[in-house]
């Protein structure tokens, strides 16, 4: 993930987004939103504050980027807390916040890093709708998950696990949801198999 936004730069070969190299390429950030797994939080600002300020970072006017925040933060059921400081938030908001800062800017593809770590299964289905509605509108969105309702839903899965051999980072099976549940080498496959069986 953090080679496809550009933080770490590939040992060799290439990473590309959008057509262009990632690494160190600065005006590629303003197109693409990222949600690490893993990532403080300014405890002493608002939800509010928070998301407006990163909109602000990539480029949009002070107007725009508060109404841009104010609007994901109502589309991830934080209306009533944004003008909260984070440091009051539950994980599960928190993790709601990261992804409206991710994502109120209208990034063109969205890369989320485990995206439900600490949701709710009531927050983990306000994500999923959020997302459909991003796709719907045209955006890419690059997940990395290990809850099956979110993979069962992608348009294509690549399962880099750790059966990949004594290196892992190899494909064990990529493709649509249930052409990844037949692969019998894929440990994701079985459970994969469970939830789209529930759909």
């Amino acid at each position: 993930m953090k080679l496809m936004v550009g933080q770490l730069r590939p040992s060799k070969g290439e990473v590309k987004v959008l057509g262009e190299r990632a690494f160190g390429n600065r005006p590629l950030m303003r197109r693409i939103g990222y949600c690490p797994e893993h990532e403080g939080t300014y405890e002493d600002l608002t939800g509010l504050e928070l998301v407006t300020a990163l909109n602000r970072l990539h480029g949009i006017a002070p107007a725009e980027a508060k109404k841009r925040a104010e609007d994901m933060l109502v589309k991830l059921d934080l209306a009533d807390a944004m003008h909260r400081r984070l440091g009051e938030y539950s994980k599960g908001m928190r993790q709601r916040a990261k992804l409206a800062q991710a994502m109120a800017h209208d990034p063109e593809v969205i890369f989320l890093d485990e995206p439900t770590t600490g949701l709710h299964i009531d927050d983990v289905r306000v994500l999923i709708g959020v997302l459909d509605k991003l796709v719907d509108a045209g955006h890419t969105v690059v997940v990395i998950e290990h809850h099956m309702d979110v993979v069962k839903r992608a348009d294509w899965v690549i399962d880099m696990g750790p059966e990949a051999g004594p290196n892992g980072g190899e494909i064990v099976a990529m493709g649509r949801p249930e052409d990844v549940a037949r692969v019998e080498r894929s440990h994701t496959a079985r459970y994969l198999r469970a939830a789209l069986a529930e759909t």
